[in-house]
């Protein structure tokens, strides 16, 4: 089910009113909410889901100190069976043809067999969340779930189900409670969050889209501002699309009276890559840094280690992107720049007296890294990123022949992103004019929703 689809509308309708009107049972509303939210899209897979988190609930009380025994074999247990589901569903195809390709090269033909099922939709979200509390159970930092529904209930809460923010057990288990009345001000400032989260994705993110998509499936019809602007172009797209979707969430769960961290922070103002990461895909980032980079001996182990820690850790966080060389090369690109700017001791805090021009300078060199590491991320092939390089090494082009609608909708988002960051939210909420003009967009919203089929969000497929 869609965020921006009809009948996520009036499957939302239908939990509010059971929500509010129904305090006894409130928890009991958002657990079967959740489970039919992931259920409508493919109801078999809810199977898959109902395993996964039987598993995991179990080997969290299995693995805690408290539990004595060979804690460290339940958890390894754990490990193994959601990495081998995730890796079976997301890479097998991945991992075989690469084999048949190598022995290819060595003269061996193998034709491996083909697995040809769905992905299940959020995996990689889930997968992640559910064996983030089992680690932190073993670790002894997260006390152990007792109730099946109440963990059940936080790996399957609807908002962040299927694309994030990843949410550990602290942050959302401690706020479950029955009883949340209703109240204006949880339902003003979820409305301006959903509302900045629609907006992102439905005429942004879904308005640069085609243009896009035409340019990155024939880059070589296309000249060098073309091809510049469309790379430009999926930069904003890939921010609304995602940071949209994460805007709806933390806003429909504040008006469920529940806090979800925040999962982007003007990553395209950072002075560093080390910066964008601290800003961009926080929980994503903060699950690789706590589970992968710190457990693999992060920065304690000397200098030379800790630059193949960086490197392992993002050529893993690309690979969990999608079973694709693309988002390998994507994700070694970023590990290489962030052991480049640990050996200079570039400081992922700028200085508070650094002239204004050093700001900007270093906001678009880090920028334009970004940029170059998305096409690797966009293209679907490695082929079809290097023909992008090369057509915008190529002729000039003329600007005439970009579409006026691309070039409103990078201006727009450039313009209101500089300003956004200026702004305190929470104090612009309780304006009545926010309110208005976010009702308002809300209303544009449905409209176009009634127009348009669904697009899905791009970290669907993730």
């Amino acid at each position: 089910m869609l965020f921006n689809s009809l009948a996520f509308c009036g499957f939302l309708a239908t939990v509010y009113v059971l929500y509010f009107s129904l305090p006894r049972f409130q928890l009991t509303t958002l657990l079967l909410s959740g489970l039919l939210f992931y259920g409508w899209w493919n109801p078999p897979y809810l199977l898959l889901f109902l395993f996964t988190v039987g598993l995991d609930f179990i080997v969290g009380a299995k693995a805690a100190p408290s539990a004595g025994g060979n804690r460290k074999a339940w958890l390894v247990a754990s490990v193994i069976a959601n990495l081998t589901i995730l890796g079976t569903f997301k890479y097998y195809n991945f991992f075989v043809q690469s084999a048949a390709e190598l022995l290819g090269l060595a003269g061996v033909h193998w034709t491996p067999p083909a697995f040809t099922l769905l992905l299940p939709m959020g995996i990689s979200f889930y997968t992640f969340q559910s064996m983030s509390y089992t680690i932190d159970c073993y670790r002894g930092t997260c006390a152990p779930i007792r109730r099946f529904d109440r963990f059940l209930l936080f790996v399957s809460f609807f908002p962040h189900l299927v694309a994030g923010p990843i949410m550990r057990p602290e942050n959302l288990v401690p706020q479950f409670r029955e009883g949340v009345r209703f109240r204006g001000d949880w339902m003003v400032m979820g409305a301006v969050q959903i509302a900045r989260g629609y907006a992102k994705k439905l005429f942004i993110a879904d308005g640069l889209a085609p243009y896009v998509n035409r340019v990155f499936a024939h880059p070589e019809q296309f000249d060098r501002v073309q091809l510049l602007v469309a790379v430009y172009a999926f930069a904003v797209q890939i921010y609304c699309d995602f940071s949209g979707y994460s805007d709806i969430a933390i806003g429909l769960g504040r008006t469920l009276g529940y806090t979800i961290p925040v999962n982007f922070l003007h990553p395209y103002q950072s002075l560093s890559i080390t910066e964008f990461w601290r800003r961009w895909h926080i929980s994503l980032s903060s699950w690789l840094r706590d589970y992968l980079y710190v457990p693999l001996g992060g920065n304690r182990v000397g200098p030379g280690r800790t630059y193949v820690n960086l490197m392992l850790t993002m050529l893993l966080g690309g690979l969990w992107h999608g079973a694709a060389f693309n988002f390998i090369i994507w994700g070694g690109i970023h590990g290489g720049l962030l052991a480049i700017e640990r050996w200079f001791g570039v400081s992922a805090i700028p200085r508070a007296d650094m002239p204004l021009w050093q700001v900007w300078a270093r906001r678009l060199a880090v920028f334009h890294l970004v940029c170059i590491a998305w096409v690797f991320f966009r293209a679907e092939t490695f082929a079809g990123a290097m023909a992008i390089f090369r057509g915008i090494a190529g002729s000039l082009g003329d600007w005439r022949h970009l579409s006026p609608m691309v070039l409103l909708w990078i201006g727009l988002f450039t313009l209101c992103h500089e300003i956004s960051r200026r702004l305190d939210w929470q104090r612009l909420a309780r304006q009545p004019l926010a309110l208005g003009m976010s009702l308002t967009l809300l209303v544009i919203s449905l409209l176009v929703m009634f127009r348009r089929i669904p697009s899905e969000f791009i970290y669907f497929q993730f």
